[in-house]
């Protein structure tokens, strides 16, 4: 039988369901061939570890880059293959290094006390109304701000903002059918515009942007590490936020652990991020070389899909995965931030405003705070809410 991950909003139960860690399936795409997914644990350290898994079609002989793609598909994924996300060393290497020392730990936690400040600013601003909607009331405003302080940019008007970074996570939709992408397009050229006018401000030299510009990186090759950096620093910052409140909700053993033992914040946000992944696959690789994985044999040409959800859900490797324990002894990193040389480079900063949010939470939100309703994005890539109402007190 052959995997349809549209059928499954769940990856972790479809390959638990089945056994099988590796699954031949249905195209990611309407453009692209069927594939490999991969939704075990040690399977995808297999494939994220090597370098004959690759994103870079033409590395394998007879294969031509996007050659599924015309017309505006073809305009719109030449652009987003130019992120470094989804290039190959030595390439991804080069733009990692330029932008490397401004995501490492050390680094970004400087931000911690303009993360509690503008944390702490929001929260206080939303405490004034009976229900607070968590995307849209501290969410959204405050990933976009730290990540635009982070860079050297201006924050963009929160509507403008989503209204155009969703229109690139819904071309990215791995489940969309036939797509239109015209509005990602215009998109695109949005932004293009904006990061023009923000580098026309000349940003200070100690900014991620000025940093880059001030050591001879030129605008074109700065403009798709600006968008990339903005869209995933942003969305599933964001993202996660959302699923961390809903997890406490949903879990209150695990949520009064936490209210009795603060000590255990940070395995708290790792356990969140492992159970509810806020990017559920990754991006696509080709097979460079036939490779046995999982048992199956994947031949050279083959595409790959990791099932980012189902791996962190694997009950080989975590002791009952589906359960939120933030007293977790984890037996290895889960995959929410991937592995290998394209391990997200915003990872401590997605964990330190987890973080600080939820302990703000804590600390000024009533006992009795319950969710009035939320509304989860339809989208088979990305998990979060898109409105998260909470009400305070009864």
């Amino acid at each position: 039988m052959i995997f349809d991950p549209f059928n499954h909003h769940q990856p972790s139960h479809a390959f638990n369901n089945m056994g099988e860690k590796v699954l031949w399936g249905s195209p990611p795409m309407p453009e692209f061939p069927e594939c490999w997914y991969v939704g075990g644990y040690s399977e995808a350290l297999q494939v994220l570890k090597s370098p004959a898994f690759v994103h870079d079609r033409s590395k394998v002989s007879g294969l031509i880059p996007l050659a599924d793609f015309s017309g505006e598909g073809l305009t719109f994924w030449r652009q987003i293959a130019e992120w470094p996300l989804f290039l190959d060393a030595p390439e991804h290497t080069a733009k990692r290094q330029v932008v490397g020392s401004y995501f490492r730990e050390g680094a970004i936690l400087q931000l911690e006390q303009f993360i509690k400040k503008e944390t702490e600013t929001l929260l206080d601003a939303a405490l004034s109304k009976k229900t607070i909607d968590i995307m849209w009331d501290i969410a959204y405003p405050l990933t976009l701000a730290v990540i635009c302080h982070l860079i050297g940019l201006n924050p963009p008007e929160i509507k403008w903002f989503k209204s155009r970074v969703r229109s690139l996570a819904d071309t990215m939709d791995l489940r969309t059918g036939i797509h239109d992408y015209q509005p990602s397009l215009a998109t695109v050229k949005d932004f293009y515009s904006f990061f023009a006018t923000e580098i026309k401000e000349r940003p200070s030299d100690k900014s991620l942007l000025g940093y880059m510009l001030g050591n001879g990186i030129s605008q074109e090759d700065v403009l798709p590490i600006l968008l990339q950096l903005l869209f995933a620093g942003q969305e599933t910052s964001a993202d996660a936020i959302g699923m961390s409140v809903i997890t406490l909700a949903d879990n209150p053993e695990a949520h009064q652990t936490l209210v009795k033992k603060p000590e255990l914040i940070e395995n708290a946000v790792r356990e969140i991020l492992r159970v509810e992944s806020p990017i559920q696959y990754s991006g696509i690789r080709i097979a460079t070389q036939d490779k046995e994985i999982g048992g199956k044999h994947i031949r050279r040409g083959d595409c790959v899909l990791i099932a980012i959800a189902a791996c962190n859900k694997d009950d080989r490797h975590f002791i009952q995965p589906n359960t939120v324990d933030f007293t977790r002894d984890n037996n290895g990193p889960d995959l929410s931030f991937g592995h290998g040389i394209h391990y997200c480079l915003g990872v401590h900063l997605a964990r330190l405003e987890i973080r600080i949010v939820l302990q703000t939470l804590l600390r000024k939100l009533p006992e009795n705070w319950h969710i009035e309703s939320y509304e989860m994005r339809k989208n088979i890539l990305f998990k979060g809410p898109t409105s998260l109402k909470i009400k305070l007190g009864l």
